[in-house]
C-alpha cells in the first residue's frame, strides 16, 4: 500500500527546475512545454514550438524524468509529454530469511496529450493523461483529465487556475486508490527586471507557494521560493537562457526525502525568430511609453486651451491625445465636452443666420440655414420652431405663385437635400409654364451660384491637398465633384490640369512602393501600390506588384504600420491613416488600438465630408 500511495502521488510532483525554484507554483504561470503537466491553459502562451527535458534524483536511487513539447497553430497550441518515476533495489521476502528472495523495482509513468485555445487575454486548455504503474510483477492503469484557465491580463499581470487528476482510481490486484485531485490557483507580476508568483493549492491539505525571480538582461535568472507543507521549505535556483536554449537548476530540501538537485533543459528551435520578436517588443514598449507621454502632453495643452476659451484648438489637442493613446478615457471625456459646447454654439449661430434671412423675407436661404441646424441637432426646439414658420411662409408664397407653385416646392425639396441640379431642373419646368416668373429665375440663379461656389471651394481644397502631398484625399474630392456636377466640373479649364497632377502623384506612390518592395518592406509597399491604384486605376505595374506582394510570406511589423497611421492622422491625411490601420487589422485582427483609431478616423472623415457639402 505504501508503494501504491507514493507512486500515485507522483502525478502532483513539481516538474522543471524553473517552477520548483519559484516555490513550486506550477498552476499560475507559463513554463513553456512543461505547462502540459501543470496548467494546460498556459500552453497557448507559447510563441513557438519548444521541447523540454527534466531530470532529478532522490535518495536510494529514486529517479524522476519528464519530457514535453509544444507545437503552435494560429490561436491554438498542441502539447504532449511523458513523465517517469523509477526506483529499484527493493527486497522481496515471503518469509523472514537473511537473504531476500529477489530484488524488485517500481515504475510509475504518465503520458499526456492536450491543447489550449486563446481568446485575446484568456486561454482555456485541457489534457488527457494515461497513467501506468508497475510494482514488482503487479501493474495498474488509469486515465485522468486536467483542465486549466490562464490569463495575461496585461503585459505585466498574469494568473491561472487548474483542476487536475479528474479520473478513475488506480487498481493493483485487490487494492484500489483514488487519484489525488488537486486545485491550484494564483497569479503574479513581471517586468523586464523581476517576476513574482503567489499560489494556493488544495484540497489534500492547504499549501501556499511563493517565488521571486530576478532577471539580468533576460539571460541570467536568479530564483528563490517557499512552499508550505510536510515536504516544503525554502528552495533556490538559477537559470541561463541564450540562443534558444534554457538551462534551469533548482536546489530543494524535500524534508525526509533529503536534498534534491533538479536540472531542466529546454530548447526552442526557432530562437532567432523569437529573439527578433523580443527586440521588437522592447522597441514597441519604448514607443508605447513615448506615445503615452505625447498623449499626456496634448491633453495638458487641451486643458489649457479650454481654460482660455480656445475651444477649436482644445478639440484638436484632445483628439491628438486620443490618437496617440486610444484608451485615454479622461481625454475622451474632455473631447466630448468640448465638442458638445462647440456644436451648441454652431447650431445657435446658424439659427440666428436663418432668423435674419426670415425677417428679410429670404425664405430660400432661411430654410437652408434651419435645415443645416437640424442636421447637427435634430431635436433643437428653436430650429424646429423657425423651420416650421419658414415652411408655412413658403407655402403661402407658393399659393400666390399659382400654377408654378408645385415646381417651386419640388425644387426646394431637392435644394434642401443638396441635389442642386434636380432643383434647377424642377424650376426650369416651372419657367416653361411662366417664363417671366422672377422667383423661379432667382432660385435658378442662386442654385447655379451655389454649385459654382462649391466647385470653387473644393478645387481650392484639392489644390491645397496636392501641395501637402495628400493626393488620395484630393482624388476623393474630385471623384465626389464629378459624381455630383459632372458637366460643371468638366467645363472648368483647371480640371484637366488637376487630373494630370493627380496622375503624377500616382506615379510617385508607385515609385515609392517599388523602393519599399526592394527593401523587403512588403506591408508598406502594398499600401503604396494601393494608393497608386486609387489615384490611377490604369497603372498595370502597380497591379503586378500587388500580386507579387501577396505571394511574399515574410511577417510584417504591424506596429510600424500602426505608427505610420498615427503619423498620417496627425497631418490630417485621413485616407492614408485609414489605409494603414485597415492593413494592421488585416494582419492582426486583435490589435484593439488600431481598431479604435480606425473608427475615429472614419468618423472624422465622414464629418469632414458632411461639413464640406460632400
Amino acid at each position: 500500500m505504501i508503494f501504491l500511495l507514493s507512486g500515485i502521488l507522483f502525478v502532483n510532483l513539481e516538474t522543471g527546475g524553473e517552477e520548483v525554484a519559484l516555490g513550486g507554483g506550477m498552476h499560475s504561470a507559463f513554463y513553456g512545454a512543461r505547462s502540459i503537466f501543470s496548467n494546460p491553459g498556459f500552453l497557448s502562451f507559447s510563441s513557438s514550438a519548444s521541447f523540454s527535458f527534466s531530470h532529478r534524483e532522490y535518495l536510494q536511487g529514486t529517479r524522476y524524468d519528464d519530457a514535453s513539447f509544444t507545437y503552435v497553430f494560429p490561436n491554438f497550441t498542441l502539447g504532449a509529454g511523458m513523465r517517469l518515476l523509477y526506483a529499484g533495489g527493493f527486497e522481496h521476502r515471503i518469509e523472514s530469511t537473511p537473504e531476500p528472495d529477489y530484488l524488485f523495482s517500481t515504475l510509475f509513468s504518465s503520458f499526456h496529450v492536450g491543447g489550449a485555445y486563446r481568446f485575446k487575454q484568456f486561454s482555456v486548455g485541457g489534457s488527457f493523461k494515461l497513467l501506468y504503474g508497475k510494482i514488482d510483477t503487479y501493474t495498474g492503469i488509469s486515465g485522468a483529465l486536467d483542465i486549466g484557465i490562464a490569463s495575461r491580463i496585461n503585459k505585466n499581470v498574469f494568473g491561472g487556475l487548474a483542476l487536475k487528476n479528474l479520473g478513475l482510481p488506480m487498481r493493483f490486484r485487490e487494492e484500489s486508490t483514488p487519484l489525488p485531485v488537486r486545485i491550484g490557483m494564483g497569479g503574479g507580476y513581471e517586468n523586464e527586471f523581476v517576476r513574482g508568483i503567489l499560489e494556493f493549492e488544495f484540497p489534500d491539505g492547504f499549501r501556499i507557494k511563493a517565488g521571486l525571480e530576478g532577471k539580468i538582461k533576460d539571460v541570467l535568472f536568479i530564483r528563490g521560493g517557499y512552499s508550505s507543507g510536510t515536504t516544503g521549505g525554502f528552495r533556490f535556483g538559477l537559470g541561463v537562457r541564450k540562443f534558444g536554449v534554457s538551462i534551469d537548476y533548482a536546489f530543494v530540501p524535500y524534508g525526509p526525502l533529503g536534498l534534491t538537485h533538479i536540472f531542466t533543459l529546454s530548447i526552442t528551435p526557432y530562437w532567432k525568430k523569437l529573439e527578433e520578436e523580443r527586440k521588437k517588443e522592447i522597441v514597441r514598449r519604448e514607443i508605447e511609453k513615448r506615445a503615452r507621454l505625447t498623449a499626456e502632453s496634448f491633453y495638458t495643452m487641451g486643458v489649457e486651451y479650454m481654460r482660455e476659451g480656445r475651444l477649436e484648438e482644445s478639440e484638436k489637442a484632445f483628439d491628438m491625445a486620443l490618437i496617440w493613446d486610444p484608451d485615454y478615457e479622461e481625454a475622451r471625456r474632455k473631447l466630448e465636452e468640448v465638442r458638445s459646447i462647440l456644436k451648441e454654439r454652431k447650431v445657435n449661430r446658424i439659427i440666428n443666420e436663418g432668423i435674419d434671412y426670415y425677417k428679410k423675407g429670404d425664405y430660400f436661404n432661411a430654410i437652408d440655414a434651419f435645415s443645416r441646424a437640424l442636421g447637427l441637432d435634430p431635436q433643437n426646439p428653436l430650429a424646429l420652431k423657425w423651420f416650421d414658420a419658414t415652411t408655412r411662409a413658403m407655402a403661402e408664397r407658393r399659393r400666390e405663385e399659382g400654377r408654378v407653385g408645385r415646381y417651386i416646392e419640388e425644387g426646394m425639396n431637392y435644394y434642401k437635400k443638396g441635389d442642386y441640379e434636380k432643383a434647377i431642373s424642377s424650376w426650369r419646368k416651372g419657367l416653361k409654364i411662366d417664363p417671366t416668373n422672377k422667383t423661379l429665375q432667382s432660385y435658378i440663379s442662386r442654385a447655379k451660384k451655389k454649385i459654382e461656389s462649391i466647385i470653387d471651394r473644393e478645387l481650392k481644397r484639392i489644390e491645397k491637398l496636392l501641395k501637402e502631398g495628400r493626393a488620395v484625399d484630393a482624388k476623393g474630392i474630385m471623384k465626389s465633384l464629378l459624381n455630383k456636377f459632372p458637366s460643371y466640373v468638366r467645363a472648368r479649364k483647371d480640371f484637366k490640369e488637376i487630373q494630370e497632377r493627380i496622375r503624377k502623384e500616382a506615379v510617385k506612390h508607385l515609385t515609392e512602393g517599388e523602393k519599399l518592395y526592394r527593401a523587403g518592406k512588403y506591408g508598406e509597399a502594398e499600401i503604396e501600390f494601393e494608393f497608386a491604384l486609387r489615384l490611377d486605376s490604369t497603372l498595370t505595374r502597380a497591379k503586378k506588384y500587388l500580386q507579387l506582394v501577396k505571394k511574399k510570406k515574410r511577417k510584417v511589423d504591424v506596429y510600424e504600420l500602426y505608427m505610420k497611421g498615427i503619423n498620417a492622422y496627425t497631418k490630417d491625411r485621413l485616407e492614408e491613416a485609414i489605409a494603414y490601420w485597415e492593413k494592421v487589422l488585416e494582419i492582426d485582427p486583435a490589435f484593439e488600438k488600431a481598431r479604435k483609431n480606425l473608427e475615429r478616423a472614419r468618423e472624422k472623415l465622414e464629418k469632414v465630408k458632411k461639413l464640406e457639402g460632400k
